[in-house]
């Protein structure tokens, strides 16, 4: 079995899969939840609106990701 060579990486890789989905599974919901917040205010050049869009911009999967990885790194 070749998994048993190093219990030790396969559990970690498993252990970042499972951070990634859920950090996947808990950003899509706040996003929507962001959108919906967004949309639904009846001003349209709200500038709290437009400073909260111009954040979501500069804020990439592979960013946090980064992130994710780091924090792995880091708590181990």
């Amino acid at each position: 079995f070749p998994f048993l060579k190093c219990p030790y990486q396969m559990f970690r890789e498993f252990q970042l899969l499972t951070r990634t989905d859920i950090y996947k599974k808990t950003r899509h919901i706040l996003e929507s939840y962001s959108e919906n917040i967004l949309t639904s205010f009846s001003v349209v050049d709200n500038p709290i609106n437009i400073v909260l869009q111009e954040k979501m911009k500069h804020y990439t999967d592979e960013d946090m990701l980064k992130c994710a990885s780091v924090h792995t790194c880091v708590g181990s």
